[in-house]
């Protein structure tokens, strides 16, 4: 746990390659929380809402397969100004993420 966001914060864009099988995906707000526009896959059961979330932002992009992952993540990287801006939409994705289990822990007293 903690690694990934090191891993994220060396590259210009990331592929979710768990998105890319049926086996749920992955969390890509790690990604977007340090920066980088992410890519992912058709499968992302395991965390809909916040892809479905990220491509409208324009902090990721949706494919259909791995060939075209890797066709996406060489547009992205070779430029700059989309690269740029799907950084910046990633910031602004994961920044409206934040503080989650507090917002959770509030609701849950509220209830109670």
């Amino acid at each position: 746990m903690g690694e990934m966001a090191m891993y994220y914060a060396s590259c210009d864009v990331a592929c979710i390659g768990g998105s890319l099988l049926p086996l749920g995906g992955q969390n890509l707000i790690e990604a977007c929380a340090v920066g980088v526009p992410v890519v992912v896959g058709p499968h992302t059961f395991n965390f809909a809402q916040a892809t479905e979330d990220a491509v409208a932002s324009g902090a990721g992009e949706r494919v259909g397969d791995a060939p075209a992952a890797i066709q996406a993540m060489t547009a992205i990287a070779g430029d700059s100004t989309r690269r740029t801006a799907m950084a910046q939409s990633a910031l602004r994705f994961a920044s409206h993420h934040r503080g989650a289990t507090t917002r959770n822990r509030r609701a849950d007293r509220a209830a109670d």
